[in-house]
Order: C-alpha cells, then sequence, then structure tokens
C-alpha cells in the first residue's frame, strides 16, 4: 500500500474513493453514508489545506516586514556605528550634510556611492531593495527641509560621485569600521 503523507495525496485518495463508491452505484443504505463522509472529509482536507497555506504567506509577510528597516539607523546591525557613519558625510570635502543634517551638497549620487561603501565594508544590512535606502535617506534627510532622493539613482553608476567622493568614502568608512571591530 503506498503511503498517504502530504494533504495533497490524502485528497487525491479521498476523491478515489468517492469514484469508487459512485462508479459501483447504490449499494444500499450503507452507501449514500460512506458517501457523506468522505464528501465531508475532502472539504476539510481542502480547507485545513488552504489555511496552512496562508499561515504560510502570513508567516513569510510577517518575516520580511520584520527584516525591512524602519529607519536609517535600522540598517545599522551595530547601532553604536551609524552616527559615526552619517558623520562621514559631514566630514568629506565638500561636505555633503550640515550640522543638523542638511542635505547641503551636491551631487546626490554621493548618496549612493557612500551607501555602496557601507555596504562593501559591511557596516550596513545589504537590501536588494534599492528603494529601501532612498526612502530613509530621504525621510531622514528631509527633517528640516523638503529633500528627496529618487532609488533610481541607486541603480545607476555616478560618476560625479565616483570620482568626487569614492576614495574618501572609503578611508573614512574604514577608520569606522576599524573603531567597532576594536570595541568588540
Amino acid at each position: 500500500m503506498e503511503s498517504i503523507t502530504s494533504p495533497e495525496d490524502r485528497i487525491d485518495f479521498l476523491y478515489k474513493k468517492l469514484d469508487y463508491f459512485d462508479a459501483i452505484g447504490n449499494i444500499g443504505d450503507d452507501a449514500d453514508v460512506v458517501r457523506s463522509r468522505l464528501e465531508r472529509l475532502i472539504k476539510r482536507e481542502s480547507e485545513s489545506r488552504e489555511t496552512r497555506q496562508s499561515k504560510k504567506i502570513r508567516s513569510v509577510r510577517t518575516q520580511i516586514n520584520a527584516k525591512i528597516p524602519k529607519t536609517l539607523d535600522d540598517l545599522f546591525p551595530n547601532p553604536d556605528i551609524a552616527q559615526s557613519c552619517i558623520d562621514v558625510l559631514k566630514k568629506a570635502e565638500p561636505p555633503l550634510l550640515s550640522k543638523n543634517e542638511q542635505f547641503i551638497g551636491k551631487p546626490k549620487g554621493a548618496l549612493c556611492v557612500w551607501i555602496d561603501v557601507l555596504e562593501r565594508h559591511g557596516l550596513i544590512q545589504r537590501q536588494s531593495n534599492r528603494g529601501i535606502y532612498a526612502q530613509l535617506i530621504s525621510e531622514r534627510l528631509s527633517r528640516s527641509t523638503s529633500f528627496y532622493i529618487d532609488e533610481s539613482m541607486f541603480g545607476r553608476y555616478q560618476t560625479r560621485a565616483e570620482e568626487k567622493y569614492r576614495k574618501e568614502f572609503e578611508i573614512l568608512l574604514s577608520q569606522v569600521s576599524q573603531k567597532s571591530q576594536a570595541g568588540k
């Protein structure tokens, strides 16, 4: 006899039994009782399978939502270095942020380079959806002014920003990385 382990196998088995009873026809009062029991079992198994699937979907959605950072600081696995990494944007020459974290620099693509360097140094959690970076940076820097960076900028090569800021970000962020590892 074959093994019936999955819900789909149980439903198939019950349908085969139901087909069998349909094929042999009415063999008395017991056939109607068996038929109604089989139909109830099929219904229960189907509902049970749908419930399990919806629970799995909810569970996956919950896990995904739990992993999406709500603020720029949430990107950093080590919250102690978040402000140090943001301060790199103030220390850059020319600076990109004022002391009260208003974006004063050009080009905005420098923020894309900054994120890339943070990822390469393992200072932030990598996000497959680049729109998350755009949203979190825009929210953080628009506290006092209306600042917005489009997510499409994170998918393009930022020539001016690369030439102007990459090396400096590499140096400053490697120092932050070394300090954070020395503190562990």
